[in-house]
């Protein structure tokens, strides 16, 4: 065998008898642009550094410690009381909250790391109260935060729209018709799973009763979170990346002034926490990418690329084709790889078939976001793990009905296209 052939078994190898994922793909790419590409060391070193300054991860750090700031800031108790009270006379109240919280919070972050952490903190502490499980909320948190990287200002439709010279502005607005009919598409899951699951547990009901009347007011500072970061996005205040230093200071804003809960001990340890799940997420996203180079100089996702381009399908045929081949690719590819190098290969194809440039972009992209969390390299999976607190298996199997809400979102959307290329045409 040769050294790629080698690399990419080990690669797999390493995984199986449970190496860190980062460090096995970070082994094996690293295996190949050594010792059979000749790239000196320093080479992987900057690779590392440019994994690392991608748009999303920039924010990163800074909604995760506005995140660990906010609950620590005294707010989290009144808020629980609240939403407790509001979505506890609703079936499937609190996963419904979850996903539209995370639409908007991962809109807001640019960052579907960032807007888990925030879920996993503020709301997950919830289900327990619910009589539902935490394993339970951090499925639905996970699909949930992947909204943020369809919805605008998604990063992939921007880097999708500058590399192939296609209107971002187009593209936002299929976006966001798309993160509509994925949001709807789950909450009648939502309804069903948490329904289904209630009835295997004992819940009391008093356990959601107001315990203070002024819990709204109360809430008041916290929820503007929301408010003043959208509002300054949409406003064109400030970008999606600025947000995440004001999240940072309105956290501050609440814990020393709003709620005067916040200590220099609980700053300390806010700190400790993003530097930890910061370190992890960023590990993860190197590994990633070598794994993705490993399969490039391979040439594994442009030969299949190839052999679909070959064959004579009409449209309808040929999207189903090509989405097929994109989950497929997404279970061991990298998703940003995918949306700069693999998705575009089909373009040729399907301007001469007639298709929409832009519908088929934002199709790619929710195929890519899927690869975020899909077994077995999905690393927004891994990294739920430890943010969420609760074993991969269990996340994985709670977040399934999710998963293929979006994938019958997605088949809808190819056999009727005319349900995203109509709100594409309103938005514009």
């Amino acid at each position: 065998m040769d050294i790629t052939t080698i690399a990419l078994v080990s690669t797999l190898f390493f995984i199986l008898i449970g190496v860190p994922i980062w460090v096995a793909f970070v082994l094996g790419g690293a295996a190949v642009l050594l010792l059979d590409m000749g790239m000196p060391i320093e080479t992987i070193a900057q690779f590392a550094f440019a994994s690392f300054e991608t748009y999303p991860l920039l924010a990163a750090p800074f909604f995760i410690l506005s995140g660990a700031l906010m609950v620590r800031s005294g707010g989290m108790e009144p808020l629980q009381i609240l939403v407790s009270n509001t979505v506890s006379r609703l079936q499937g109240g609190l996963p419904i909250l979850v996903i539209i919280v995370g639409a908007v919070l991962g809109a807001v972050s640019g960052s579907a790391a960032a807007c888990l952490a925030i879920l996993a903190a503020v709301i997950l502490p919830l289900f327990a109260k619910g009589g539902l499980s935490r394993a339970y909320g951090a499925g639905v948190s996970l699909v949930s935060a992947e909204l943020g990287l369809i919805i605008p200002p998604s990063i992939f439709l921007i880097l999708f729209g500058a590399s192939n010279q296609i209107s971002i502005q187009d593209l936002f607005s299929g976006g966001l018709a798309a993160g509509v009919i994925l949001t709807t598409c789950m909450v009648p899951v939502a309804i069903w799973t948490s329904v289904r699951l209630k009835e295997k547990s004992e819940v009391n009901s008093d356990m959601f009763q107001w315990q203070d009347g002024g819990s709204l007011i109360k809430c008041l500072p916290l929820l503007f979170y929301p408010v003043i970061i959208l509002g300054g996005i949409y406003g064109g205040i400030f970008s999606p990346t600025e947000s995440a230093s004001v999240a940072v200071f309105y956290s501050l804003f609440l814990g020393l002034f709003a709620y005067q809960k916040l200590t220099m001990a609980m700053f300390v340890q806010s700190l400790e926490d993003t530097v930890r799940l910061t370190a992890l997420i960023y590990m993860l996203v190197f590994g990633a990418d070598m794994l993705s180079r490993l399969l490039v100089y391979m040439e594994i996702p442009s030969g299949i690329a190839q052999l679909m381009l070959s064959l004579d399908l009409g449209p309808t045929a040929f999207l189903f084709a090509v989405t097929l081949f994109l989950l497929v690719v997404g279970l061991v590819f990298s998703s940003l790889p995918m949306v700069i190098m693999v998705i575009p290969l089909f373009l040729p194809t399907v301007i001469s078939l007639g298709i929409n440039p832009i519908y088929f972009g934002v199709i790619g992209v929710i195929c890519a976001s899927l690869g975020e969390i899909t077994p077995p390299f999905g690393p927004q999976l891994w990294i739920a793990e430890p943010i969420c607190d609760v074993p991969m298996s269990k996340i994985l199997k709670q977040a399934a009905p999710f998963l293929l809400a979006w994938v019958v979102a997605l088949m809808l959307m190819i056999i009727f296209p005319q349900m995203l290329l109509y709100p594409m045409e309103a938005l514009r």
